[in-house]
């Protein structure tokens, strides 16, 4: 756990969306096992079958691990959210592609074969950003969830049994995480804002030389990948 805990150092956002993906996995994983590691404390010392002192100790090393992962979890936050912001960039683009493309083929100016070629490729890339949009969401809601119970225990515990620890150190760092989020969830409609005018730029086919809108990846006129 600690060397996984380590490997965290690495920049989240220049990993690809698969990489970041196992990465919150992992972040899940070791978030549920903290959350148990607490609950069953929690359990031994109601039950009375641990000390207050021993209880005490091991209640100190499950909140150190626990104020570890929360400066982890701001920063996959972060970047799980400049992930996101850039993947539905990705996914506008190529909508409004889709688009484009249902219009040239209905005028007839696109033959119908390179039009069912391009079709299916840019419908697959779609649908696999929309799972990966699902995928982010749904582990990262388990990761809060997670904290949540697992600062909820220890915070409560630290302020009853143990005086001595500052009871507010794992809660303000758990809130790194959703204060971050919400810092750069004003920043997601403002991206957009830039594309306009690239839609106005050319981009010439290598194969036949026909002139293509600047975000497309197929020609329009002979369907070579640009």
């Amino acid at each position: 756990m600690d060397a996984r805990i380590e490997e965290f150092g690495m920049s989240y956002e220049l990993l690809t969306d698969e990489e970041f993906a196992r990465e919150l996995e992992v972040l899940k994983t070791m978030t549920e096992r903290l959350r148990n590691q607490a609950e069953k404390l929690v359990a031994l010392k109601a039950e009375g079958r641990v000390s207050d002192q021993v209880y005490n100790e091991v209640l100190n090393e499950i909140s150190q691990r626990y104020d570890v992962l929360s400066e982890k979890m701001s920063e996959l936050n972060k970047a799980n959210e400049a992930k996101k912001m850039k993947l539905k960039e990705e996914l506008k683009n190529l909508r409004y592609q889709l688009e484009s493309l249902e219009v040239r083929y209905a005028v007839g100016s696109v033959p119908e074969d390179q039009y069912k070629l391009m079709r299916a490729n840019l419908l697959f890339r779609i649908q696999e950003i929309e799972e990966l949009l699902n995928r982010f969401n749904a582990l990262f809601m388990s990761v809060s969830e997670n904290a949540g119970k697992s600062e909820s225990i220890l915070g409560k515990r630290v302020r009853k049994m143990t005086p001595v620890i500052p009871p507010a150190t794992p809660t303000q760092k758990v809130e790194t995480a959703p204060s971050q989020a919400q810092a750069t969830a004003p920043t997601q409609p403002q991206a957009p804002a830039p594309e306009k005018p690239a839609k106005k730029e050319i981009k010439n086919c290598q194969r036949c030389g026909a002139e293509n809108p600047e975000n497309a990846i197929y020609c329009y006129n002979c369907g070579a990948k640009l």
